[in-house]
């Protein structure tokens, strides 16, 4: 099976190919070629190649931001300094930064949703800054 290679796919079918997880590939009327696939329980379109990609949001929720400071403690992930939600936090601590484990920047390599919970981890300022983009997570406590 070959991959679509076509520079501006003019023209894409899905075909009959379901897996049994749903999914039928997205076929290039041109070369014949795999495009991606779509999830037909959500009718989601997954390109195999990220320049096809939509580039996702930076937004992440309040309710996530709580789940990722609530699951490292409240916490920085790499100094262990303590942290609180936002400004009118009744507690002393730093303001918590909600970041990227696999850096936002590089979302175009990121297999699957850049903002899901597993990829998200709360830094102090501090160690935030020194993170900037890389990729691996800092040292953890």
């Amino acid at each position: 099976m070959s991959i679509c290679m076509c520079v501006k796919p003019n023209r894409l079918r899905i075909t009959d190919e379901v897996d049994e997880s749903n999914q039928a590939y997205i076929r290039c009327c041109g070369c014949s070629g795999k495009w991606g696939y779509i999830d037909l329980s959500n009718n989601e379109i997954y390109p195999f190649f990220s320049k096809f990609r939509k580039k996702p949001s930076r937004y992440i929720s309040r309710e996530d931001r709580y789940v990722v400071l609530k699951r490292q403690k409240w916490r920085c992930n790499s100094c262990g300094k303590p942290l609180k939600y936002n400004g009118n936090s009744n507690w002393e601590g730093e303001l918590a930064h909600i970041d990227h484990i696999h850096p936002f920047s590089q979302w175009k390599s990121y297999d699957g949703d850049i903002n899901e919970l597993s990829n998200l981890q709360a830094l102090c300022p501090l160690c935030n800054k020194e993170k900037y983009n890389k990729t691996k997570p800092l040292n953890t406590v």
